[in-house]
């Protein structure tokens, strides 16, 4: 059964939901004794509305349906007061909600609801039990009162948890029962200041929060994670040292939003690295002195951090209009020798963002020099901002390729560069 609307007026709200709710209701009566295998509500209702909302939630209790979909975020953000969310009723979800005692629910969606979640009882224990059979818990626009531990431990079947723009109210998620049939974890502009939990079979990481404390547990089956940092600070020590401790067995493909400042000097070296790594994909903000160099520099550590790297791609975006070398002479005289250690697995590097300034001329060198071997190495520069902004400028785009092309592409005659 699904209810919903995808175009109701706001003009008008009182009188629409007023219509939805009569519509509701009717059906409802028709379903009263059915068993139903999927029950959707779609429309933007509060507090006020919670006689009707109570209603239906114990009939799709009562009815035994395996998903529920309780979406109440509203069609225009300015009518989403979070102080008239409707209270979602778990106390529905008891062990005797369904036939033979056992729980139903498998999957969960709450959109715009508060979740007030009971005190673990003692022995770590929960004073409900509705909820043993979920495998899948999306919570979309929740504010979550209490901790949220008191309600997992109890999906020991739990595989996927989605978390977005969720506030919690103690600004941790910690959960220390493992959660053991977890496969992917995704929580995205929830205010953490910290996330832990046990999930050792997690194969699919999202996270975008500021710099805070990850314990994950050993996931030595991570395929893919995506860490996205908020803050427009220098975020590069952090993704240098406290990543690796947290994701060392991400294994296909690892995406990380970022920012760095131009004119940073130290780097601090990681301990930890991304052992099984294959392909990075880097979004980065250059904040700084266009002039400088030294902080864009450090992007070549990420060959390091990933000895086994095939396929690294750096997304770029200058806030400053690029700096370019007033004298070509101090772009031929670069170093070009080596560094001590070789890079073995690098395929492809595929730079966006290129518009020539020293500090990206740099880095592609560093790398380029970093490569064991040069001859079956591909190397992709184009000036397109990928950097997902609402703008593109890409006023530079000429003077890139024509630096791109002579500082690079001619430089390196043995070596698949492509000027797009």
């Amino acid at each position: 059964m699904m209810l919903g609307s995808s175009n109701a007026a706001v003009d008008h709200p009182t009188s629409n939901v007023t219509a939805f709710i009569r519509r509701a209701n009717s059906i409802m009566r028709q379903l009263s004794s059915a068993t139903l295998h999927k029950f959707v509500v779609k429309f933007p209702l509060l507090r006020g509305d919670a006689d009707h909302l109570d209603r239906w939630v114990s009939l799709s209790a009562a009815s035994r349906a395996r998903r529920i979909v309780l979406d109440l975020c509203p069609e225009v953000e300015k009518f989403g007061d979070k102080n008239q969310m409707y209270s979602f009723p778990l106390h529905l979800f008891t062990g005797g909600s369904c036939v033979g005692g056992n729980p139903c629910v498998k999957s969960l969606y709450l959109g715009f609801v508060s979740l007030n979640l009971l005190p673990l009882a003692a022995g770590g224990s929960t004073t409900t039990s509705g909820f043993t059979n979920l495998k899948q818990l999306t919570l979309h626009k929740v504010s979550i009162v209490g901790d949220l531990q008191s309600l997992l431990p109890e999906c020991a079947v739990l595989e996927w948890l989605s978390l977005t723009y969720c506030s919690l109210h103690c600004h941790d998620l910690i959960i220390r029962q493992p959660l053991e049939q977890l496969r992917y974890l995704r929580v995205l502009q929830c205010r953490l200041q910290k996330l832990q939990l046990q999930a050792p079979n997690l194969t699919e990481f999202e996270f975008t929060n500021q710099q805070v404390p990850l314990v994950l547990g050993d996931c030595i089956n991570m395929s893919m994670a995506s860490v996205e940092l908020l803050l427009l600070s220098d975020d590069f020590d952090y993704i240098c040292t406290k990543l690796p401790v947290a994701l060392p067995h991400v294994r296909d493909r690892l995406t990380v939003g970022t920012a760095i400042r131009t004119e940073a000097l130290v780097l601090t070296k990681a301990g930890a690295v991304f052992a099984n790594l294959r392909h990075l994909i880097l979004n980065v903000t250059i904040h700084g002195c266009p002039q400088a160099s030294t902080g864009v520099l450090r992007l070549a550590y990420l060959l390091d951090l990933a000895p086994v790297l095939e396929e690294l791609e750096l997304h770029m975006y200058c806030v400053s209009a690029p700096g370019f070398p007033r004298n070509p002479r101090d772009l031929d005289a670069m170093a070009t020798s080596p560094p001590a250690r070789l890079h073995e697995r690098l395929r492809i590097v595929h730079m966006t963002g290129f518009h020539g300034s020293r500090g990206q001329l740099e880095l592609a060198h560093r790398i380029l020099w970093s490569t064991a071997a040069l001859d079956r190495l591909i190397m992709i520069i184009g000036p397109r901002i990928k950097v997902d902004y609402y703008f593109r400028n890409l006023t530079f785009a000429d003077t890139g390729r024509l630096v791109a092309r002579r500082y690079i592409q001619d430089q390196f005659p043995g070596t698949v560069i492509t000027v797009l």
